[in-house]
């Protein structure tokens, strides 16, 4: 045997220099059976994984829905009808069980009985809004948003907030309108409700844009909202 041919037993058959037929099938087997485990371990992870509806009630995977301007038109209408005097409206939390169950209802049509808590429909409608596909308010539009806010003169200021929401998209627009309007409805009953512009900026602002990256930047935001509800 050269040189290159010494070494253990175990060495030369993994080299294949030292195989009999029989040990070459018992390799093959062995291979074949180390496989076979190999996909049944793997279809038993498969199998055993949680589907998606246990992973949505369990909270674990935030179910996307596409924004639906009937969904968020019914909801503020029971909420002016039901909360423009409830003190701390949308800042006051529902009960979660009774949120969560509001919300499940809305990727079809909600379930909105007259005895439902107004809190428990502002929170549902937060989430919603929080749980969209896109946020309301696109980034690149927001970002224009913030920038005309800084602009000294006013009237010059409200004509950029105008041209700049305009372009938004149609849907967004439909939808952030009565909204606006709702929560400027609450602002006219602040001595009774305790919700001013400023305390709606700060519940909406996270809310309506998303992908705010900084405190900073989410103070900017709250401002916006606030600026745009009064």
């Amino acid at each position: 045997v050269s040189t290159q041919s010494t070494g253990t037993r175990e060495e030369l058959e993994e080299r294949n220099l030292l195989q009999t037929p029989k040990t070459y099938e018992k390799k093959k087997k062995k291979k074949r059976l180390n496989k076979s485990k190999k996909l049944d371990r793997l279809s038993n992870f498969l199998a055993g994984r949680p589907t998606k509806d246990l992973l949505v009630q369990k909270g674990v995977y935030k179910q996307r829905f596409s924004l639906r301007s009937d969904v968020v038109e019914s909801l503020c209408s029971f909420i002016e009808q039901k909360g423009l005097y409830e003190e701390g409206v949308f800042r006051t939390s529902g009960t979660s069980t009774d949120v969560q169950s509001l919300f499940d209802s809305l990727s079809e049509e909600p379930i909105l009985h007259p005895d439902t808590s107004v809190h428990t429909v502002t929170g549902a409608l937060k989430q919603y809004l929080r749980e969209i596909d896109e946020p309301l308010i696109p980034s690149e539009i927001l970002s224009s948003l913030l920038d005309d806010l800084e602009t000294n003169d006013s009237d010059t200021r409200v004509g950029l907030l105008k041209k700049h929401l305009n372009s938004m998209p149609k849907l967004n627009y439909s939808v952030l309108q009565p909204l606006l309007r709702l929560l400027w409805k609450i602002t006219q009953n602040e001595d009774k409700n305790k919700m001013s512009s400023s305390n709606l900026g700060i519940v909406f602002g996270p809310t309506l844009s998303l992908d705010i990256s900084n405190f900073e930047k989410l103070n900017h935001v709250n401002h916006l909202i606030s600026y745009l509800i009064d």
